[in-house]
């Protein structure tokens, strides 16, 4: 479970309109939220406002399966203090824990503190961020261990203009019990189960393999652009796509849609369908840098690609792509250094090519004709190859 506590001193009146909505997001699949209170505390008087969870309206989140929990505040005026308190629960029985947190927010916090209780038996490991003090851990009258770390007159959050993805401009803390990334990889192995048959991506499979006339390359392109092209990339349905549950690749084929889970996992059918060795590889676009020196967790990954194999070469696909053209071992990635690939015996991260200057580039040539009677033209032509190629797609 974890609790939650924001404190928000109101400056001006575009604050107080602003705050005056106040919006809980959470998952009614995945967690339990307890509201604890709503205050606006004035010249030193608390004013409660929400007393219940029942009080609160439930609206749309931006992201999917996910709801917002609403109450709009009718007298919120500058100087006055606003005092949100709440739980969120897990619905699940985990046996692991891991968080990010990070240390700056939009505005400038004052006080900042986290929290955590450990149960007895649990080793909790940190990888904190500068600038955070850490107490000593308090072991509790239960047996449980308690950690606590602060600060104080934390900046706001920095945006830097034009920083590539994955520059992290922000300290933040990661907790996690998982102890190796065999224990993660162990953990998300049954949730990403690809059935050893399936019969509409078998029977495709044998479709491709012929339409390639037994050429493993040609089918396996066959099958990439399949996915890529013909299946609409849908929005993860749960922002821990490790742990999502997911769809099975018949019900992928026959809605002609699925996330990237669902995707990732009808490609590995297809191509172990064509007698392709496959694998489905957990990877992060927001931390490409950061993950290897990270600590292990499900967490850090946002997106999946497909590792396969044919004679002895390997070649990475992203199966939400669209439109890349050319063979598929000539396929480019961005830039994510490490991944972690889903299976039995995976103890520890892979790591994964990255684009070298030769694989993209961007040609622009430009010829100026200019004929005796002083009547000019030009021809421009653009080339451009690796991933280059694909942000003009």
């Amino acid at each position: 479970a974890c609790f939650v506590r924001h404190v928000r001193q109101i400056n001006h009146q575009e604050a107080a309109e602003k705050l005056s909505e106040v919006n809980i997001p959470f998952s009614p699949q995945r967690e339990h939220l307890t509201l604890h209170w709503i205050r606006i505390w004035r010249d030193g008087v608390a004013v409660e406002q929400v007393r219940s969870s029942e009080d609160l309206d439930l609206t749309p989140s931006a992201h999917p399966n996910r709801v917002a929990a609403h109450f709009t505040l009718e007298d919120l005026r500058p100087g006055d203090c606003l005092d949100v308190a709440y739980t969120l629960k897990s619905r699940s029985s985990a046996n692991h824990f891991s968080a990010i947190q990070p240390l700056r927010q939009r505005v400038p916090i004052l006080d900042w503190h986290l929290s955590a209780i450990v149960p007895p038996d649990t080793q909790l490991h940190s990888s904190q961020a500068t600038g955070l003090l850490e107490s000593p851990a308090r072991q509790l009258s239960e047996g449980s261990r308690f950690h606590h770390w602060r600060s104080s007159d934390v900046p706001a959050m920095l945006q830097p203009a034009s920083a590539p993805d994955w520059y992290q401009a922000n300290p933040e803390i990661q907790l996690s019990t998982f102890d190796s990334w065999a224990v993660v990889a162990s953990e998300i192995h049954h949730a990403w189960q690809v059935p050893a048959s399936c019969p509409s991506p078998e029977a495709m499979a044998k479709t491709m393999t012929a339409a390639a006339e037994s050429d493993p390359w040609e089918a396996a392109r066959l099958a990439c652009r399949y996915v890529q092209d013909q299946i609409t990339t849908l929005p993860s349905r749960e922002p821990m796509l490790a742990l999502a549950p997911v769809d099975p690749p018949a019900q992928t084929v026959e809605r002609c849609e699925g996330d990237a889970k669902a995707k990732a996992c009808l490609l590995v059918c297809l191509l172990r369908a064509i007698g392709i060795p496959s694998a489905p590889v957990l990877v992060s676009r927001s931390r490409a840098r950061s993950v290897a020196s990270a600590l292990p967790a499900p967490d850090l990954f946002d997106h999946v690609l497909v590792r396969g194999r044919i004679d002895d070469t390997d070649f990475w696909i992203d199966p939400c792509a669209r439109s890349e053209g050319g063979a598929i071992q000539d396929t480019v990635l961005p830039v994510y250094c490490a991944g972690l690939q889903i299976g039995p015996r995976t103890n520890k991260l892979c790591a994964l090519p990255g684009p070298s200057q030769k694989a993209n580039q961007l040609t622009i040539t430009e010829q100026f004709i200019i004929d005796a009677g002083l009547q000019a033209s030009a021809t421009i032509s653009t080339r451009a190859t690796g991933l280059e190629a694909n942000r003009l797609r």
